[in-house]
């Protein structure tokens, strides 16, 4: 998996690409980065999954740590551009009842104004 990342002001969008699986490290290396993000004082993580081909336990396990830690710092971690296969993943783990998704970062912006 490759990801690059975006900032606006305490929010950094984390533009996500590839597969995860067992076999590969970069989801280990995504949650240390987004912990250093929280460390650098980045409150607010959207992670873009829109061109997440594959998604297995290590990768979900991930994005569990990372928004425990964003919680944890007093931030947020939400997921932008979620495929339905995405979110039909999380709702099966019910993990849908925990990290949000949101359709676009517009959206995230106007929910930052209420």
């Amino acid at each position: 998996m490759e990801f690059q990342e975006r900032t606006s002001g305490h929010t950094v969008v984390v533009d996500l690409q590839g597969p995860v699986n067992r076999d590969d490290s970069s989801a280990t290396v995504l949650l240390r980065r987004l912990r250093s993000l929280l460390d650098q004082g980045y409150t607010s993580i959207l992670l873009n999954v829109a061109q997440v081909t594959y998604v297995d336990s290590v990768l979900l396990g991930a994005m569990v740590q990372a928004y425990v830690s964003a919680v944890r710092a007093g931030g947020t971690l939400k997921f932008l551009h979620a495929t339905k296969r995405f979110r039909d993943l999380l709702a099966v783990t019910k993990l849908d009842r925990v990290l949000d998704a949101i359709d676009s970062e517009d959206a995230w912006r106007a929910s930052l104004k209420k």
